[in-house]
């Protein structure tokens, strides 16, 4: 019986550090929920997730839906939400945000409202991420549950815990030309946030920031309207370097359990002068580069690989280690 069970355990995928302690299924189930901030016209990054990393998360027994905002035309998302049933409209006006920056703090703010109320009381950690990440769920899993017994065992569930890529020293921008351009923040740092492609907060921080919802500023640098949130209470705050926010993963000491797909992947030099301006062609992009993230799990082990023949043809040297290169031919060529 012992050696049948075996058998009829699913495969891990992930052969990160990570996870080498992936706890049982049991104890696994609705650890986390992922909440996945999505725009309303990305149903082609949506539908990627779900056949990549999506689904390992519902084999793992965890709940994962996709936040959007309303506009006018909503006849696409609610044939979306009949399908699917994992399609979350929030109160706010997708229509105005100006490059997408302007109500992302007040939709992150109606997602923490929104998650108050409908968390299941036997999860403790949600995750709010984009749709151009993806997920080595597994190995993310199990250093959830390491953390959970690590950092909340003597102080129980009531721990604030809030986990990601923190940035310490973050100073805000005051161009005009940037989208994360922000007049209003006068402090000459930002409190310590974790980077707004993803974080992961525990319970007890979505209720103290639900609570006090009708009081919190809104800045227009969301991630860092999280930190201001959280700044005055007795939150942990986790970095973790494997959760990679940046243009490129550098990072010779972490190996990736959460990469941005959009900003993770460099073209050679020649590549550079194309200016894709087409949307859907961005996002097809984006939803390949998740699945060949996917089939590299699947593999390998691991979510990122390194092509050392484009790599040492990059002009820009400090760019070239652990990153993955692809031309726009490349890509053409895997999708025929």
């Amino acid at each position: 019986p012992a050696v049948l069970k075996k058998m009829l355990e699913p495969r891990l995928l992930s052969r990160h550090v990570y996870a080498k302690n992936m706890p049982p299924a049991s104890l696994a189930a609705d650890l986390v929920f992922f909440a996945v901030n999505s725009a309303r016209g990305n149903s082609i990054l949506r539908d990627g997730i779900r056949r990549t990393w999506g689904s390992v998360a519902t084999r793992l027994g965890m709940q994962i839906k996709f936040f959007v905002g309303r506009s006018d035309d909503m006849l696409g998302i609610e044939i979306e939400k009949a399908k699917h049933g994992d399609v979350v409209v929030l109160d706010v006006d997708e229509s105005n945000f100006r490059g997408g920056y302007n109500l992302l703090s007040k939709k992150t703010m109606l997602l923490m409202q929104w998650l108050d109320k409908h968390l299941k009381k036997t999860t403790d950690f949600a995750v709010k991420v984009d749709d151009d990440v993806y997920f080595d769920v597994e190995a993310f899993v199990a250093r959830v549950y390491k953390l959970k017994s690590e950092k909340m065992s003597t102080a129980g569930a009531s721990e604030m815990l809030y986990y990601g890529y923190i940035n310490e020293r973050s100073h805000p921008i005051k161009s005009e030309t940037s989208k994360w351009y922000d007049p209003e923040f006068r402090s000459e740092l930002y409190p310590p946030y974790a980077a707004g492609i993803f974080y992961m907060l525990s319970r007890p921080c979505i209720e103290f920031i639900a609570a006090n919802a009708g009081v919190f500023k809104q800045w227009r640098n969301e991630d860092a309207s999280v930190g201001t949130w959280l700044y005055g209470t007795r939150v942990i705050r986790v970095h973790d370097g494997a959760v990679y926010p940046s243009r490129s993963y550098r990072s010779s000491t972490h190996t990736p359990v959460a990469l941005h797909m959009a900003m993770s992947t460099n073209v050679k030099t020649s590549e550079r002068k194309l200016r894709v301006k087409n949307k859907d062609f961005d996002a097809m992009f984006t939803a390949s580069l998740m699945n060949a993230a996917h089939r590299h799990l699947q593999e390998y082990g691991t979510i990122i690989g390194v092509c050392e023949d484009s790599a040492n043809t990059i002009d820009l040297k400090v760019e070239s280690a652990n990153v993955v290169y692809m031309t726009v031919d490349e890509w053409v060529l895997g999708r025929m």
